[in-house]
C-alpha cells in the first residue's frame, strides 16, 4: 500500500501549526485517514538538548533532528499498513529538507550519510510525494509576527524572511510544491489557499493537472542570481497492452548526478487545457522494464529543468535537449482555468502554447 506524504512547511510564524489540524480535520471529512508527524526539532529542543553542544559542536543537534525525523515518518508510516483504513496519508510537520536550510551543502552531507541516507536529490523528490511551503507572517503580514506559537522562536523579522526564503530554497527541484503567501486578507484565508493547494497537490476530489505553457526565450539564472534547482528529466511515452485509446502513458526519470526517481503517469483530457493525471512512484528496475513498451515513432524525451519561485508562484523552465533541441518553455500548474499567473519580468515571452498541441510533450517526442 503507498503512503502519500505530505509536508507542511516554511518560515518562522507562518501558521503550520494551526494548519496541520486543519488540514487533517478536511482529509479526514473528505474521507482521507491523516496522521501528523510532529516537528522534530522542537522535539528535540524539548528534550533539553542545545543547539550546540559543550564543545560548540551543531553537529550532534542535527543528527538527532534528522535521525527524529526519520523514526517518526518510518513508525507511523509502518503502522498505516498495518490498518485497514482507506487513503492513508502522513502530514509531516517539516521534511528532512528543511535542516538543510541551516547547514552548508556539505554539512547537510555529513549528517544524512551519518543517518543512513546518501542523496538529498533523493530524500527531496523520492521520500516526499508533496511539498507546501507557508510564508512567514515575516513576509507581508509583519504586524502578525511574534514567538507566542513557538517558545523556541528568536529570529527578528529580518531573519524570519532569509530562514522563510532558504527553507523554500532546499524544496526548490521538488516536483509537486505549492507556496502559500499572506495575500488572502486574513489567515482564515491563507487556511483555505493552503487547502486549495493540498486539493490540487493530492488530487482531491480527483487528480486533476491545470497548467499554463509559454514558448520563452532563454534565460540564464545563474547570471541573474535567482534562487533555482535543475534537474534531468528523461521520460519515455508508451504503447501498453490493453492500453485505452484516450490515454497517454509514459515513465520520467527526475533528478541529476546519479540520484533520481521514477514515476509512471497515465494521462486523459477532460476538457482543452485539463487532464485528469494519475502518478505513481516506481522503481528504477521497474523503470527500465517499462522502456521495453517505448511507443513506435517516438523517442527518449531529454530536457533540463529549472525550478523556480516568482510572487509566490512555482514557475518550472524546460530546455530541450532532444525533440526539439534548444526549444525553451515555461510552465506553471493552477488550481483552475481561471487562475491568475503573474510572469516574472526577467523571462522573455515570446506567446502563450498551452493549448497548441505541436508543444505538449508527446508531441515533441515524435521523431521526425
Amino acid at each position: 500500500m503507498n503512503i502519500t506524504k505530505l509536508v507542511l512547511t516554511g518560515g518562522p510564524c507562518a501558521g503550520k501549526t494551526t494548519a496541520l489540524e486543519f488540514l487533517a480535520d478536511r482529509l479526514r471529512a473528505s474521507g482521507y485517514y491523516p496522521l501528523i508527524v510532529h516537528e522534530a526539532a522542537t522535539a528535540v529542543l524539548s528534550t533539553g538538548l542545545t543547539y550546540l553542544d559543550a564543545n560548540g559542536d551543531w553537529f550532534p543537534f542535527q543528527r538527532a533532528v534528522i535521525q527524529q525525523i526519520i523514526s517518526s515518518e518510518d513508525i507511523l508510516e509502518q503502522t498505516l499498513r498495518r490498518l485497514s483504513y482507506a487513503r492513508p496519508i502522513l502530514i509531516c510537520d517539516r521534511g528532512i529538507m528543511d535542516s538543510k536550510a541551516y547547514m552548508t551543502a556539505s554539512q547537510f552531507q555529513r549528517v544524512i550519510e551519518a543517518c543512513g541516507l546518501r542523496h538529498p536529490a533523493k530524500i527531496r523528490n523520492g521520500r516526499y510525494d508533496a511539498v507546501i511551503h507557508m510564508r512567514s507572517t515575516a513576509i507581508g503580514a509583519e504586524e502578525f509576527y511574534s514567538s507566542k506559537t513557538n517558545v523556541h522562536r528568536r529570529e527578528t523579522i529580518a531573519e524570519a524572511t532569509v530562514a522563510d526564503e532558504r527553507t523554500l530554497a532546499v524544496w526548490l527541484g521538488h516536483q509537486h510544491l505549492a507556496v502559500v503567501g499572506n495575500t488572502y486578507g486574513d489567515f482564515a484565508g491563507k487556511l483555505e489557499a493552503v487547502w486549495k493547494s493540498a486539493c490540487r497537490l493530492l488530487g482531491i476530489p480527483k487528480p486533476r493537472e491545470i497548467e499554463k505553457k509559454f514558448l520563452v526565450e532563454p534565460v540564464d539564472f545563474t547570471a541573474l542570481g535567482i534562487p533555482h534547482e535543475t534537474v534531468d528529466i528523461e521520460q519515455y511515452y508508451l504503447e501498453l497492452p490493453d492500453q485505452e485509446k484516450e490515454v497517454i502513458a509514459r515513465i520520467r526519470s527526475w533528478g541529476k548526478n546519479g540520484a533520481e526517481t521514477h514515476t509512471f503517469t497515465q494521462k486523459r483530457t477532460i476538457v482543452p487545457g485539463e487532464v485528469e493525471e494519475i502518478e505513481e512512484h516506481i522503481s528504477e528496475m521497474v523503470f527500465a522494464q517499462y522502456t521495453k513498451y517505448q511507443k513506435r515513432g517516438t523517442i527518449p524525451l531529454c530536457k533540463r529543468r529549472t525550478c523556480f519561485v516568482y510572487n509566490d508562484q512555482y514557475f518550472m523552465y524546460d530546455e530541450f535537449l532532444t525533440g526539439r533541441p534548444g526549444l525553451m518553455l515555461l510552465e506553471i500548474e493552477l488550481e483552475s482555468q481561471e487562475s491568475n499567473v503573474t510572469l516574472p519580468p526577467f523571462v522573455r515571452v515570446r506567446k502563450d502554447v498551452t493549448l497548441k498541441r505541436e508543444y505538449s510533450n508527446s508531441m515533441i517526442a515524435v521523431s521526425a
